[in-house]
């Protein structure tokens, strides 16, 4: 069985753990869920303070996670939410060795390491991660990849400095330069983020000297429309692969929206996602978070 072909079985158990109930879950690996659970749900509201675990992912990576943010890769060995799933197998599919990878927003690293194992020692990721804690993790889960690189930056629609707000653990994955979003969450009041000023570099400026992704994840809590802005030259002379979450209206998409009409002026097409990792293209993505029932969802756009 060839790489592609094995990591497309292995994640089927992410998908199994994700859609069976608590018992099942429970059963699989009593200790950790056990274990898991009591942090997320107890101990962590009252102490505020997280946990550093080691885990392995479904392509046979060790990796370190920060409880409770991680508990589904803890748990299941993948990132366990639907839309995540087809993300990874749409990776899986597309990415071959030798290419080059850009994670926009990479968090502790899982598509990166996912992109690692696919574009091989002759291929190149990019990591960028501008939020302090969270960078140093992904530092610490690359180091040995030799195809990785990782950067502490925001990606905006200009180089230079930019205010960044981190939030505590559990919600560190809306890390944002953007928080106005959260405001009328119910979980914001009891966790206000940390204000930072980190450097900002742009897509155009990645790209200047020979880095030249197949693929560009975006996953930017609001500032998608920046990262596009910054990007345009290289959009216009290039055609890479965008996987990027588009937000439902009620969550105000106007950037989303932008964006994509932006990138639709370039020659790009936007597409669904089905269970397989396929492209299906759309020019109705509101109706179909509509239909669905959802926040939001990754898209794929594609010239």
């Amino acid at each position: 069985m060839g790489l592609k072909e094995d990591m497309l079985e292995q994640l089927k158990e992410v998908e199994r753990l994700a859609q069976t109930s608590r018992a099942g879950r429970l059963l699989h690996h009593p200790y950790r869920y056990l274990s898991a659970i009591l942090f997320k749900d107890f101990i962590y509201p009252r102490s505020r303070k997280e946990k550093e675990k080691r885990t392995r992912l479904f392509n046979g990576r060790e990796m370190t996670i920060v409880l409770p943010s991680s508990t589904d890769i803890y748990l299941t060995g993948g990132k366990s939410h639907d839309s995540e799933i087809r993300l990874a197998r749409f990776l899986i599919r597309n990415l071959e060795p030798g290419q080059h990878f850009l994670d926009i927003g990479a968090h502790y690293g899982y598509f990166s390491l996912i992109a690692s194992d696919l574009t091989g020692p002759s291929g190149k990721v990019l990591a960028l991660e501008p939020a302090g804690r969270t960078h140093a993790i992904l530092s610490r889960n690359c180091t040995g990849s030799s195809n990785i690189t990782v950067i502490r930056k925001a990606i905006a629609d200009e180089p230079g400095e930019i205010t960044f707000y981190e939030f505590p653990n559990l919600f560190s994955e809306y890390n944002a330069i953007d928080i106005e979003q959260f405001k009328e969450e119910k979980w914001f009041a009891g966790f206000k983020p940390q204000q930072t000023v980190v450097p900002a570099t742009t897509v155009n400026e990645l790209t200047s000297d020979g880095f030249r992704p197949a693929i560009i994840k975006i996953d930017v809590e609001g500032a998608e429309l920046k990262v596009i802005k910054g990007g345009l030259t290289f959009f216009e002379q290039n055609s890479p692969m965008i996987a990027m979450e588009y937000l439902a209206p009620e969550r105000d998409n106007t950037g989303h929206r932008n964006a994509v009409t932006m990138l639709r002026q370039k020659g790009y097409k936007t597409f669904l996602l089905d269970r397989q990792g396929g492209l299906q293209e759309t020019d109705d993505i509101e109706g179909h978070l509509h239909r669905e029932k959802t926040a939001s969802d990754n898209i794929i756009l594609s010239k």
